[in-house]
């Protein structure tokens, strides 16, 4: 019964470490946020969306508030977006870079932002864009109230369903091991008590 007991400790560890995935931001109680829109499109990615619940004080906090990791080079510039370019900040060149805008609140078009996303100081309602490219295309029109989520199909979106599916699913085997190894040992003591 050691033996099984030691299976079962072992199954409850390996169901424990699989990572869940963490649910999107939410807006904020008065239904306002600033919207992150992020396009992958030219690396072969899609286009994801996030809420940046509160009122973020920079653009750079606006994409930690959505969930949205980045990297900087060491004089700021975001170098990486959401795992893009997948070689790091090495390949970001005057050609592929990314590029920052911002939207205002009511406003129907995007603008290149003019100063880093440092120095941006967003408003609720309003929407801040990165896209992966040459810095000549802006973010495509998402609608404010879009859910956060990925738009267009991405792989963005893809991915996210694919960990959320790859973590119940684990949950599940973990389980299914679980009541094999608890049924196998039971099976196996009840066997071994029997007439000989």
């Amino acid at each position: 019964m050691t033996g099984a007991a030691g299976l079962v400790v072992t199954g409850l560890a390996v169901a424990a470490s699989v990572p869940l995935a963490a649910p999107a931001a939410q807006p904020a109680e008065d239904g306002t946020c600033v919207q992150v829109v992020v396009d992958t499109r030219s690396a072969g990615g899609g286009v994801q969306t996030a809420c940046a619940a509160s009122d973020p004080s920079s653009g750079l906090d606006a994409l930690k508030n959505a969930g949205i990791p980045f990297q900087q080079r060491p004089d700021g510039l975001v170098c990486v977006v959401a795992g893009v370019p997948r070689e790091g900040c090495a390949a970001t060149s005057a050609t592929r870079f990314w590029s920052y805008w911002t939207r205002e609140p009511g406003a129907t078009s995007w603008r290149m932002s003019q100063v880093a996303p440092a120095q941006h100081d967003p408003r609720p309602g309003g929407a801040e864009g990165w896209v992966w490219g040459d810095g000549r295309t802006p973010p495509p029109e998402v609608p404010a109230s879009a859910t956060p989520t990925s738009v267009g199909g991405s792989q963005a979106a893809q991915g996210q369903s694919a960990d959320r599916g790859t973590a119940k699913f684990a949950w599940l085997a973990g389980l299914v091991l679980l009541l094999c190894i608890g049924g196998a040992a039971f099976w196996r003591a009840r066997r071994g008590s029997g007439p000989a």
